[in-house]
């Protein structure tokens, strides 16, 4: 997930020179990520150290704090500009990759900038391997609930339930 971040990073924001902070293997990695899926990249890079991947060994999130980098971290934060549509945010309270509690503050943030946000636990009652097995669950709930936004139903937001 680092590696398909770092490659939209460097694409939107070419002037960061992102592969210049990679070492060779790190260099390698970008090249190979930019070519493979969500699912191969996590097998063949599950658990690898980001420090083994820089020129200087820090690991990327040791430069999130340092500009140029954190003011492109901090221009792309999701939560600080209002969805101008209904929004619906589903995420597991038991996912394996990404905090629950930073899919609910997203759409907290949403809401107390006005926004009409439904949020959703998809809760589950495996915990293994929760966020990839939820995907299939999160992408038919979001075409039901768009389906409803094209018939004319609007969305009953949760803002402050969760």
């Amino acid at each position: 997930f680092v590696a398909f971040a770092l490659i939209g990073a460097n694409a939107a924001y070419p002037e960061l020179d992102i592969p210049s902070l990679a070492n060779e293997q790190g260099r390698q990695v970008l090249r190979e990520a930019n070519t493979l899926c969500t699912f191969d990249a996590v097998l063949r890079y599950a658990y690898r150290q980001t420090s083994t991947l820089t020129a200087d060994g820090r690991p990327v999130s040791a430069y999130l704090a340092e500009e140029p980098y954190s003011l492109v971290v901090s221009e792309n934060r999701l939560g600080t500009i209002r969805p101008a549509a209904p929004t619906l945010v589903e995420h597991s309270s038991l996912d394996d990759v990404l905090p629950f509690a930073q899919g609910r503050q997203l759409a907290r943030d949403w809401c107390g900038r006005g926004a009409n946000v439904q949020f959703r636990d998809l809760f589950t009652f495996i915990p293994l391997f929760v966020h990839l097995l939820q995907a299939s669950t999160a992408a038919t709930n979001a075409a039901n609930w768009l389906a409803g936004r094209f018939q004319g139903t609007a969305p009953a937001p949760n803002c402050g339930g969760f």
